[in-house]
């Protein structure tokens, strides 16, 4: 298992809410394509504190 994928093991089993996606074909500089969806400043969004 990958250190990230420990990580996203060790969040979810604390009950903790994580959401990771793997996308292999767009190599490693990937934020402009993932923050560039709607979905994901929604999700971190919904997440603020005092929520």
């Amino acid at each position: 298992m990958t250190p990230v994928r420990e990580r996203v093991a060790a969040i979810r089993d604390a009950g903790g809410e994580i959401r990771y996606t793997e996308c292999p074909e767009l190599g490693h500089d990937t934020f402009d394509q993932v923050y560039g969806t709607p979905e994901v400043p929604r999700w971190l969004l919904s997440h603020a504190l005092g929520r």
